[in-house]
């Protein structure tokens, strides 16, 4: 009893990413608006890598099917945003960021955001898939969005293992006052020595 009533004083633990995806439910496909868990705002994206099967456009051999931001059609940088809406509260995102190597030195700079908040990064040639981290604050109502910008040549950012934990849901929510965390302990220690007088007597 008083562990569990202690628990839920402390807040409840992290049950684990509110959101991911590795796109591994994607087809290998170059030129495509059609992805599982995002809409492709604009205009068009490649899912490359290799199902096991092998890929001339697997630059990075065992990370499986990862997302290239500058798309084939057309040769344009893409936008892209979670099908998720993210509530109120603070949230931790990590995902791995590499580069397509086929576009030599060209810089490109991808773009995340979610709500008011942005992170920025640039990569550039031959760089394998790093963990990269974000923290945002939103006021709720916003979608996780990936936008790349520089040069279009269809050699692009690759990003793959999108993760968001949540930091706080609700940081307007209502924390026990430190007297009333006393009155609950006090409360608590009351029923557990009626239960062992009650059990000496029986």
């Amino acid at each position: 009893m008083l562990v569990t009533a202690l628990a839920f004083i402390a807040g409840p633990a992290n049950a684990g990413p509110v959101f991911f995806d590795d796109f591994e439910d994607d087809s290998l496909v170059l030129g495509t608006m059609d992805l599982t868990n995002w809409t492709v705002v604009k205009p068009n994206v490649d899912v490359i890598g290799t199902d096991g099967t092998g890929s001339s456009y697997d630059f990075y051999p065992g990370q499986g099917r990862y997302l290239d931001l500058d798309g084939t059609t057309g040769a344009t940088n893409a936008t892209i945003e979670t099908d998720f809406v993210f509530g109120l509260g603070s949230y931790r995102l990590t995902f791995l960021l590499a580069n397509n190597p086929n576009g030599g030195t060209a810089v490109n700079v991808l773009k995340v955001s979610l709500g008011d908040s942005q992170c920025t990064f640039a990569t550039t040639g031959y760089m394998p898939f790093e963990t990269r981290a974000c923290t945002f604050a939103t006021t709720g109502g916003t979608r996780l969005t990936f936008s790349q910008e520089g040069q279009a040549d269809q050699q692009g950012s690759l990003i793959d293992d999108v993760s968001i934990e949540t930091l706080d849901v609700n940081p307007n929510a209502a924390v026990p006052e430190p007297a009333s965390v006393a009155t609950i302990l006090s409360g608590l220690a009351a029923i557990g020595i009626a239960r062992w007088r009650h059990s000496r007597r029986a």
